[in-house]
Parts: structure tokens; sequence; C-alpha cells
């Protein structure tokens, strides 16, 4: 697989970038930048890291297999970020599609986008993790970043290598080997795993009970005594828990 790295100092969005330039990209580009003045997350959410304190990149891919599996490519970036965080010792749980929390609290933001005009063209993954923040905006007291949890500061190369490397393989082996075990890892890892809680389904704020991550990627719960599998975009957690 040949990775190719486009690095700026500032941009507005990597995603963005990527969105104008794919068809003059190779597949496995990444860029990164060390700020982005028009970060966001999903639901239009701003997600602001400060200048050189976080990874902020964006992948692109531009084969079948990607646009045939997003769903499990999405939830496979949180697998690839709690297992890098456990390099350095730190214990994160995934809040279901691909929320990693630590201590309860969000160290990333993740968004992906797809382009498509006859025909799916792109799929881009926009990755942003809190490394070196020191503080956060009080409307962000749900934030939180590694720096913040092992009291010492990280290198920002070495986390994207490291994080990068893990996605990667867990991406290659998915697609050559059919291997699905990061889903076991995820199971391992699940925030609210058989509690109720309340939730967002398709709109509407419900009381459900999270059972587990299903082999196609979607959560199985229980809601209003009936099983029902969810997919990424019909639940949402936000202002509910």
């Amino acid at each position: 697989m040949n990775i190719k790295y486009l690095k700026f100092n500032e941009i507005d969005s990597t995603n963005l970038y990527l969105k104008e330039n794919y068809q003059s990209l190779d597949n496995w580009t990444i860029v990164e930048a060390k700020y982005q003045s028009a970060g966001r997350g999903r639901y239009t959410r701003k997600f602001l890291i400060d200048y050189g304190k976080g990874l902020i990149e964006s992948i692109l891919l531009k084969e079948e297999f990607a646009f045939q599996n997003a769903d499990l490519i999405s939830i496979m970036i949180g697998a690839a970020l709690s297992k890098t965080l456990e390099s350095y010792g730190v214990r994160s749980s995934i809040k279901w599609p691909n929320d990693v929390l630590v201590n309860d609290k969000k160290i990333s933001g993740i968004l992906l986008e797809g382009v498509s005009t006859s025909k799916m063209e792109a799929l881009i993954l926009g990755i942003g993790i809190n490394i070196n923040q020191d503080t956060f905006p009080k409307e962000l007291d749900h934030a939180i970043s590694l720096k913040m949890v092992i009291n010492k500061e990280t290198s920002i190369d070495n986390f994207s290598d490291l994080f990068n490397g893990t996605f990667i393989k867990l991406y290659e082996s998915f697609k050559n080997n059919h291997d699905k075990s990061f889903i076991d890892y995820l199971n391992s890892k699940l925030a609210y795993k058989n509690e109720e809680v309340y939730g967002e389904v398709n709109g509407e704020k419900r009381k459900i009970k999270i059972l587990k991550i299903e082999d196609d990627g979607c959560l199985l719960v229980v809601d209003n005594e009936k099983l029902i599998k969810l997919r990424s975009g019909e639940l949402s957690f936000h202002g509910c828990l």
C-alpha cells in the first residue's frame, strides 16, 4: 500500500481540501494540518484544536471496498484510536459509532464524508485527536486531551505514525483476510453496554438498552421491549446523557 502525505501548517479543513481535490489525488492520500480554521464534526458541530496541539488529518479512499464497507470503516477508526491510546497507558471506551472517551470525556472527533456524482467516487475520513491541548472553552467541558490524562506532552508525529499504522493494519487485515476481530475489541470497550440510557432514535428521544455492536457494524439495542438494529446516523446521544 502506497501512502502519500500532504502536510500543511494551516488549512480551512482537511476534509474540504480532499473533497475539492480528490480527482487529482491518489488513493490513500493523507492530509495533515497543524491547524484548521473551519473544522467540524457530526451534525455540523464545530471541532477546533489549538495550533499544533493535536492530530488533524483526513484520509482519502478511492476504492470500491471502502465504499461498500463505510460503516465498518467508521467504527474501525475508533478501534485504531483506542488501541493507540493503550500504547500510552490510557484506557478508553467507545460511544458508538466512533466517539472515543477517556474518563467519560471525548478525546477525538471523527467525520466520514462521501463524494459522489453518478456513483461513489471517494470516501473521506476526517479525524481530529486532542493530544497536547491544555484547556478547552467552557462550552467544551466534555472534552479531554492526552496531555490532561498523562500529564506530559506527546510527539504528534509519533502519535500520527502509530495511529495511522494501526488503522492501516486493521484495514488491510479486514480487506485481505475478512478479519473483523476489531468488532470484538470494540464490544469489549463499548460504553453503556447492558445499560439503559436516553438517546435520540431517528430524532425522537427514547430510553434504550445498549447490547452490542453487530457483525455489520450496527448497534443492537432494546427499544420498547423489542430488539432493533441501528445504523450510524439513526442514534444520537447529544444532549441526552
